[in-house]
């Protein structure tokens, strides 16, 4: 159940990246970028390198890389989920386009101020007007899960199944657990056993969960990004800062299943001594 609850609230939320992605410094996000745009530029002999490439840091900046990856992950999420067959990430680059050319004629006017001076500003324009750079930037496009090589398939099916487990078995066990102390001991009984279980389960899972992340979480997420080099390019560069603040999340849960085990066992007790007080010392 912790594990579920906490897979639920880190890997498979979108909240999760997002503060992922406030802890990043975006460099990371930039060099990528920056490598599948500068693909666009290959057959322009005409521009300098270096000032496409000062041009392009200035486009992307921070806050809109990070505002992008957010997108990206949120519909990768809902696709591993299941919440939707396709899988399309595209980057709108509309508003980046004017920004950049604005930049490129930055770039232009400080190395070639001469021949700014003896050229009107609008043939610049019409001459950056002419690049042919893309309105959008198709990361990840999947049309259908029958596109995806048969092992990320397998693993997408892996983690439906973990999913299903860790959502009702929990609670089969628990109802379980509380029958045999019911009929067992009555009702402070199942209190106390259900209590005691919480606590030992809540305090156990405290140590218990950095080794399953190494054991599972770790294989497991690098199977699933495997094929995307965007989330591996993210998970490689920011593997220490998700692993802390999932921790944080996982040791959340054990702390809060810990307190609600030890309020249940002291419920017991008192239940049962308020029962026995009631019953009075014949017990009848």
């Amino acid at each position: 159940m912790q594990t579920g609850l906490g897979l639920e609230r880190t890997f498979l939320s979108t909240d999760y990246y997002h503060t992922v992605l406030e802890e990043t410094d975006g460099e990371s996000l930039q060099t990528y970028f920056l490598e599948a745009a500068s693909s666009e530029f290959e057959n322009y002999s005409l521009w300098d390198e270096s000032m496409i490439h000062r041009a392009l840091v200035r486009t992307a900046d921070e806050a809109w890389l990070k505002e992008q990856a957010a997108y990206a992950a949120g519909e990768y999420l809902l696709f591993v989920k299941g919440e939707q067959e396709q899988l399309v990430i595209a980057v709108d680059l509309r508003e980046r386009r004017q920004i950049f050319l604005e930049e490129l004629n930055k770039e232009l006017a400080r190395h070639y101020p001469e021949l700014f001076e003896e050229v009107s500003a609008e043939f610049f324009d019409q001459l950056l007007s002419r690049l042919e750079i893309a309105e959008e930037l198709t990361l990840i496009e999947l049309e259908d899960k029958e596109e995806l090589n048969p092992e990320f398939k397998a693993e997408l099916a892996k983690l439906d199944r973990a999913r299903t487990y860790m959502e009702y078995i929990p609670w089969f066990s628990g109802a379980a657990l509380a029958l045999v102390g019911f009929m067992w001991f009555g009702p402070a009984g199942m209190l106390k056993v259900l209590g005691l279980g919480a606590l030992f389960s809540g305090l156990t899972y405290l140590y218990l969960w950095p080794l399953g992340w190494d054991r599972m979480v770790v294989p497991l997420v690098e199977r699933l990004v495997a094929d995307w080099e965007l989330a591996g390019l993210v998970w490689a560069q920011q593997e220490e800062i998700m692993r802390s603040l999932a921790g944080d999340m996982f040791s959340r849960i054990s702390i809060y299943l810990s307190a609600a085990g030890a309020a249940a066992l002291a419920g017991g007790f008192a239940l049962h001594r308020g029962i026995g007080y009631f019953r009075g010392p014949g017990g009848d």
